[in-house]
């Protein structure tokens, strides 16, 4: 068992970056702090990602787990609130 577990910290040391993560430009101080510019990247990324969504919906490419979700929950006539509480 010894042998297992030495073999895999092995592995696990060399496989795990040794550079930090680069800071961006338009990366937060603290976790907790919100600027204007950050929350215009993020509001058009997502805007981004919802019309490729929509487009792969429309041409029916397929469709993403969430929009599997949001789709059936859209049929059932209940929202996400909804199936929250059942618990």
């Amino acid at each position: 068992m010894l042998y297992y577990f030495q073999r895999l910290k092995q592995f696990l040391s060399l496989h795990i970056m040794s550079t930090p993560i680069p800071l961006m430009p338009w990366a937060a101080k603290h976790q907790w702090q919100i600027e204007p510019t950050n929350l215009l990247i993020i509001s058009i990324a997502m805007a981004i990602m919802g019309i490729g969504e929509g487009l792969l919906v429309s041409a029916k490419l397929g469709n993403a787990p969430w929009t599997v979700l949001s789709q059936g929950l859209a049929f059932t006539n209940r929202n996400v609130h909804w199936f929250g509480q059942l618990h």
